[in-house]
């Protein structure tokens, strides 16, 4: 059986209040108190409950990564292994989950209404970029915050990531040669490429 957190407060010595707040990083716990707590949490090898934890603060610490229609083979194109590889890796290291997933029929509007009705997740990494692409303006409205992997096309709101060399050439396969010939050409010269 898992430990809890009346087990933690327990072997702590306090209540299961300190220990939440422990949890949440409040300030008025003292650096000898959140000690205290952290060490009973590990020695219990005690993990929060994040369904519970979702519920009190209004997070889910998810990021959804939406990928291309799995029948375009996204996960033999190495663009979207790196990416997906390099998202989950930022987000654990900043105690996010990633939930990978895809429109099903193309359509990524009900995928968008429904991670957005749902609550299911704090945040959208869009992978592909569209021109006229509703996606984003549906976000915008939603306050849900989003990046998008190559430049949205006039979305001036929108956060994204691109490759040296235009607007909305990071959606497509970017092989190494011509990433650094790009660079080149943009004038970086010291360029680190395995």
């Amino acid at each position: 059986m898992s430990a809890t957190m009346k087990d933690v407060a327990r072997l702590a010595g306090v209540s299961t209040s300190t220990v939440s707040r422990v949890l949440a990083n409040h300030p008025a716990i003292s650096a000898e108190t959140a000690s205290r707590v952290r060490l009973a949490m590990q020695q219990l090898n005690y993990q929060p409950n994040q369904i519970a934890r979702s519920l009190s603060n209004r997070a889910t610490h998810t990021i959804a990564l939406i990928m291309p229609d799995p029948a375009n083979y996204p996960l033999m194109n190495p663009f979207f292994v790196n990416a997906i590889r390099g998202v989950s890796t930022y987000a654990r290291k900043h105690q996010y989950y990633l939930l990978l997933t895809y429109p099903e029929n193309h359509n990524e509007l009900d995928l968008i209404t429904d991670l957005i009705g749902s609550r299911r997740v704090d945040g959208v990494i869009l992978t592909t970029v569209k021109k006229d692409d509703t996606a984003t303006a549906q976000l915008e409205q939603a306050q849900l915050p989003y990046v998008v992997i190559g430049h949205p096309y006039h979305d001036e709101k929108a956060r994204f990531a691109k490759k040296p060399g235009g607007a909305g050439e990071a959606a497509h396969p970017v092989d190494k040669q011509t990433l650094i010939s790009s660079l080149n050409k943009s004038g970086k010269k010291r360029i680190l490429a395995k």
